[in-house]
C-alpha cells in the first residue's frame, strides 16, 4: 500500500492488516488517514465489532465449570471392580487367576512352536519352486512344458535378455523340431556402444562425407591423433551404420555388438541407443 496522500483511501485489504497489525510499510499514514477519513473510520469500527461479536461467541457460558464438577461429583461410584482386584477377594483366587493367565499364554506359544516347520520357520521349498538366479551355473532342471521338455542351452549373465532362439528340445538332443532353425543366443544391445575404428585418411574423408549427408545430426569431434563421431538412432539402424563403416574400408578393433555382419546374432528391441566411433590412423 503506498497511498499519495493522506486524503487517499488505502485499498480494504491493507485497511485490516492495519487494523490487525500486521502492516509493517506505511502505518503511520494510514492511521494519519483514518483519524481524518469518516468512511474509513466507519470501517474500522465495524471490524472492532465484529471482534467482539467472535470474542462474545466463544466464550464460555457462565458457571460452566461449577456444573461440569457438580455433574461428576453426582455420577455413581458404586460400580463394582474386577473381582481378582477386589479387596475382598482373597490372595488364593488372584493367584489361581494369574497362574490361568501365563497357562494360557505358554500354550499358544507351545502350538506355534510345534507348527513351526523345521529350519528357524523357513518352509523348504522343493527343487521345482527355487528360482534360478542370474548367472548360475548350476544345472537347470529341466520342466515339462506342452509335453515337452526343454532346458537353456547355457546359463544367462545378469541383466541379459533372454531370447526364445536360446531354448532348443531336450527330446532330440538339441536338434531342432517343428520346422525351427537353430540358432545362437542373440546379444541385446547396451544404451551406450562404444567402438574403435581403424581408418587411413582418405577412407576416413569419405566416411565422414558420406555419414553427414545419411546422418546430419551426428556430432563430430576432431583431436590430435583421431576423429569421433557420437550417432543417437534406433538399435537396428546402428547395425546398418556398422556394417557400412566396414564395407567403407575400415576395421573394426572393438568386440561389443553389433559387429559388421552380424545382424542375426544381435537383439533389436527398436529402443534407441548412443553409438560413438573413434577413429585412429592405420600407422
Amino acid at each position: 500500500m503506498n497511498p499519495d496522500a493522506l486524503n487517499q483511501c488505502p485499498e480494504t485489504d491493507d485497511l485490516s492488516a492495519w487494523y490487525d497489525g500486521e502492516l509493517h510499510t506505511q502505518g503511520d499514514v494510514v492511521s494519519a488517514h483514518v483519524r481524518e477519513c469518516e468512511d474509513c473510520s466507519v470501517t474500522v469500527n465495524a471490524y472492532g465489532r465484529i471482534d467482539a461479536s467472535i470474542r462474545a461467541g466463544a466464550r464460555p457460558a457462565s458457571q460452566l465449570a461449577d456444573r461440569i464438577k457438580k455433574r461428576c461429583r453426582e455420577l455413581p461410584s458404586n460400580r463394582a471392580p474386577l473381582f481378582w482386584l477386589s479387596p475382598s477377594t482373597t490372595p488364593a483366587l488372584r493367584y489361581a487367576a494369574a497362574l490361568a493367565v501365563v497357562g494360557i499364554v505358554a500354550a499358544v506359544f507351545t502350538v506355534s512352536a510345534l507348527r513351526m516347520p523345521p529350519g528357524g520357520g523357513v518352509a523348504k521349498t522343493t527343487a521345482e519352486d527355487d528360482p534360478v538366479m542370474p548367472g548360475d551355473t548350476t544345472p537347470v532342471p529341466e520342466q515339462l512344458v506342452s509335453s515337452e521338455r526343454v532346458t537353456l542351452t547355457e546359463p544367462q549373465p545378469s541383466g541379459a535378455h533372454v531370447d526364445p532362439a536360446t531354448l532348443r528340445n531336450a527330446n532330440t538332443d538339441g536338434l531342432p523340431t517343428r520346422g525351427t532353425p537353430a540358432r545362437v543366443r542373440r546379444h541385446a544391445l547396451g544404451a551406450l556402444v562404444s567402438h574403435v575404428w581403424v581408418a587411413d585418411e582418405a577412407v576416413l574423408a569419405n566416411v565422414r562425407e558420406e555419414m553427414e549427408r545419411a546422418h546430419p545430426k551426428a556430432e563430430w569431434l576432431v583431436t590430435e591423433g583421431q576423429t569421433r563421431f557420437e550417432l543417437v538412432a534406433p538399435d537396428k539402424d546402428i547395425q546398418g551404420v556398422v556394417d557400412y563403416l566396414e564395407s567403407a574400408g575400415t576395421a573394426l578393433m572393438s568386440p561389443a555388438f553389433p559387429q559388421p555382419g552380424r545382424a542375426e546374432e544381435a537383439y533389436f528391441s527398436g529402443k534407441r541407443i548412443r553409438y560413438g566411433a573413434t577413429f585412429v590412423p592405420a600407422d
